[in-house]
C-alpha cells in the first residue's frame, strides 16, 4: 500500500494509521525520526535509527535542510568497526 499526502511546510502532523494497520508503527517512527513529520495518536514515538546523539530538531532527509546544517561529532560517533 502506499498513502500520499501533501503536507503544509510548517505543518508537519498526520493522524496515525496504528490503529487500523498496526505494521504502520515501525514505519511512522522512521519517517518522524527521518523526515520530522509527526504522526498524532501514534502509541510510541522512541528513537528507531538516530544515535541518541543526534540533536532534537535535525531531519537527515528533509529537503528543507541547508547544506550547512553539519552534523558535527555525531557523524563519527554512529559509526561502528564491525
Amino acid at each position: 500500500m502506499n498513502v500520499r499526502v501533501v503536507l503544509q511546510q510548517g505543518d508537519a502532523r498526520l493522524p496515525t494509521l496504528t490503529e487500523v494497520y498496526p505494521g504502520a508503527a515501525l514505519y511512522e517512527r522512521e519517517v518522524n525520526e527521518l523526515m520530522g513529520i509527526e504522526f498524532e495518536g501514534h502509541p510510541s514515538m522512541d528513537r528507531l535509527i538516530l544515535p541518541e546523539q543526534w540533536p532534537q530538531g535535525k531531519h537527515p532527509l528533509r529537503k528543507d535542510r541547508t547544506s550547512d546544517t553539519s552534523q558535527g561529532d555525531v557523524s563519527q560517533s554512529a559509526t561502528t568497526n564491525v
